[in-house]
């Protein structure tokens, strides 16, 4: 837009100049101002969607009028001012390829150069100013068409430029978003397999050394019973306390291990596996690590919220939300089924949710206005 506003102020100022070697008059000064409203106003309105019509319709009446004036009013206006800002309109003319206002700008400049040195011929005058006329507009319409086409080269290879630009920066935009869903996806994969891991070996405890102590404690208590020497049954019994306490741990770090290592997401999508009957919409968003309290919580809730559905209601659709927001743990659960009375707040499943979430120190609610909905929320 810039270089447009400056070829055409240079297209302007060279009319303008040229005409003022004739002298001030009305033609010049009615010229100027028209050439200069039809350009600004391509300028001012450009985006509008009827500028196009207009312009063309501005242009048509410049040449038109240009042409009428040569033809017939020549003897009492001079044409020469309107004739030297040819070069300017021809500029748009060219860029927006009118194809109507070009032919009348073709005949007005072919009737004008043709009328103007056959009436200095005729009339035995000096024709230098005649010939500097069609010189003038002949020149800088050569000049006008160079350089719309160069300008609108530099447009179309600015526009590409920009173009490529923005594909490249929308690219690298795709490109990061896409490395940073890789490394979520890594973290995640890095977290399951480390709790899987971890309830391998849980099982491994749980199934060789929790076995093999049993059988010592069972050993120890047999050898108790039947040994007769009190120093070596207190011993006996002393080893097998220590069992007994190393069991308890044994029991204890199996626990918090499984605990430890239950997955969420994972350990939901299963049970709903279990219920083929409903149609379950499962939406989580919740992060990796998760309080082993609220895991065991969620998944108790869940399953007798489902099991409830399966066997009492008449829903067939189930809606589970488990969300982690800034400042609380979310789960929703609802269906569509219908619900009457209000027997369902008096049930042990109900209470056993309600006690579960207190302990947590949550918020427990029930709405039935749109089928039956649970809703908690814990705080971090």
């Amino acid at each position: 837009m810039k270089m447009e506003i400056v070829d055409k102020l240079i297209f302007w100022i060279a009319g303008l100049s040229f005409i003022s070697l004739y002298g001030i008059s009305m033609e010049m000064i009615v010229a100027c101002l028209l050439s200069a409203i039809i350009v600004c106003v391509r300028l001012a309105y450009a985006k509008s969607r009827y500028i196009n019509y207009i312009y063309e319709g501005l242009m048509a009446v410049y040449f038109v009028g240009t042409l009428v004036i040569e033809l017939w009013f020549s003897q009492y206006i001079y044409v020469a001012p309107f004739i030297a800002f040819v070069p300017l309109l021809l500029y748009d003319i060219l860029q927006y390829r009118m194809i109507v206002s070009g032919l009348a700008c073709v005949v007005a400049l072919v009737t004008y150069m043709t009328g103007t040195v056959k009436s200095g011929y005729t009339a035995g005058t000096d024709t230098y100013i005649s010939v500097a006329e069609i010189v003038f507009v002949i020149l800088f319409a050569i000049v006008s068409a160079v350089l719309q086409f160069k300008t609108a080269g530099y447009v179309r290879l600015t526009d590409k430029i920009k173009h490529i630009s923005d594909d490249a920066r929308e690219q690298n935009m795709l490109l990061y978003d896409k490395n940073n869903e890789l490394i979520a996806k890594q973290d995640y994969e890095i977290h399951v397999a480390t709790l899987e891991e971890r309830n391998r070996i849980a099982r491994e405890i749980h199934d060789n050394v929790g076995h093999m102590i049993t059988r010592a404690i069972l050993m120890t208590g047999a050898i108790a019973t039947i040994e007769k020497d009190e120093a070596v049954k207190q011993h006996v019994e002393v080893l097998s306390d220590t069992l007994n306490q190393a069991m308890n741990n044994i029991r204890e770090s199996v626990h918090d291990l499984h605990d430890d290592a239950i997955n969420l997401e994972k350990a939901v999508k299963e049970m709903i596996d279990a219920f083929p009957n409903l149609k379950i919409e499962f939406d989580y968003s919740m992060a990796p690590e998760v309080p082993k309290e609220l895991k065991m919580c969620y998944i108790a809730v869940t399953k007798e919220a489902l099991n409830n559905v399966s066997k009492h209601s008449t829903a067939d659709s189930v809606y589970i939300k488990m969300r982690e927001q800034p400042g609380f743990y979310q789960l929703m659960i609802a269906d569509n089924g219908k619900v009457s009375g209000d027997n369902f707040l008096g049930g042990m499943g109900i209470a056993n949710m309600r006690e579960r979430v207190r302990k947590l120190g949550g918020s427990f609610n029930i709405r039935t206005d749109d089928g039956f909905k649970i809703m908690i929320s814990v705080m971090k």
